[in-house]
């Protein structure tokens, strides 16, 4: 139904799989997602109902285009093992890992005002980029990652430090949830949207609409967002074997009068204020670096450094 579909990112095959009362229960998820042919340890004497190739391998048969998301047991996000993958390949490819970031407070606190949850919060993308890389598939380098829950509160500076953690990680994310319709073990306070209008409620959207590169033209690097001075920066190497132009999509939000850009090693190939900035590198760079700041801010001072932490001059300011 949804192949050829590029509005369907892909396909989760379970949201938080979890049964407490099963000490297999990982051996019993990896055997759902990859069938009895495909993981036939974690198939042996456990009592699934499996299908030949797995729920990944049925979906992978119907449509060979889309990214298939799976999710390890729930309670990695409070810190037990992962082991989907790991103990045994999963056979395929076009995979990615999906996972949840909630914050799990102190003793005799509830909720996460501030930044009581960060060291937990933190824990979990830790564990999850580790476990992605132990992680076996059909796939150069493992398995593609992504948070795509978390939020789901009122909370605004918890939801704003866990999208930082992403952003310093390089992980996609998705926010939890957009709209609560009807979601039984949902709350109202937990959406971006208003219920009622449906337009983003303001401080959210203010501390997850930073902007973010879209398409690097080779191996990205780091990038932060300074919500106090709205600056963006990025680096990436350069791969020549890429022709298009590297993308970072620019929030208005951010940048309600404009902004402006510092870079080294390349140039602006996009229209000023353009709600997508482009860059070409320099015929010689093997790395750029770009700042984005409000107009009226001036990125040239705002100590933009090369790759070698020297102080360098912008080569070009729009």
């Amino acid at each position: 139904h949804y192949r050829g579909n590029a509005a369907v990112l892909g396909y989760e095959v379970f949201n938080e799989p979890t049964d407490f009362a099963q000490p297999g229960f990982n051996r019993q998820l990896q055997c759902a997602y990859a069938g009895r042919r495909r993981a036939p340890s974690s198939c042996a004497g456990e009592h699934v109902q499996a299908l030949p190739t797995g729920l990944i391998g049925a979906i992978q048969a119907a449509d060979r285009t889309h990214v298939v998301l799976f999710e390890p047991m729930v309670t990695t996000f409070a810190g037990q093992p992962e082991t989907v993958g790991i103990t045994e390949p999963l056979r395929f490819p076009g995979l990615a890992l999906a996972f949840h970031v909630y914050g799990i407070p102190p003793p005799g606190m509830l909720g996460c005002p501030g930044t009581v949850c960060l060291p937990s919060e933190q824990a979990t993308v830790d564990a999850l980029i580790a476990d992605r890389a132990r992680t076996r598939t059909r796939q150069p380098g493992g398995p593609a990652i992504i948070m795509d829950e978390f939020g789901g509160g009122p909370n605004v500076p918890d939801i704003a430090q866990v999208a930082d953690l992403a952003r310093r990680a390089s992980l996609s994310w998705s926010y939890w949830s957009a709209l609560q319709l009807h979601d039984p073990t949902g709350a109202p306070d937990e959406t971006l949207l208003d219920q009622r209008t449906r337009r983003p409620w303001l401080a959210k959207a203010q501390v997850l609409g930073a902007p973010y590169p879209f398409a690097t033209a080779g191996t990205p690097g780091t990038h932060t967002f300074d919500s106090l001075t709205a600056t963006f920066r990025f680096t990436y190497a350069v791969d020549r074997r890429v022709h298009a132009p590297s993308e970072i999509v620019v929030s208005p939000s951010d940048y309600p009068r404009g902004y402006t850009v510092a870079v080294q090693g390349a140039v602006v190939v996009s229209a000023r204020n353009a709600p997508v900035l482009k860059l070409i590198p320099l015929p010689a760079a093997a790395s750029v670096t770009v700042a984005v700041a409000p107009v009226g801010a001036n990125p040239h001072s705002s100590r933009l450094l090369s790759p070698d932490r020297r102080p360098h001059r912008p080569l070009e300011a729009r």
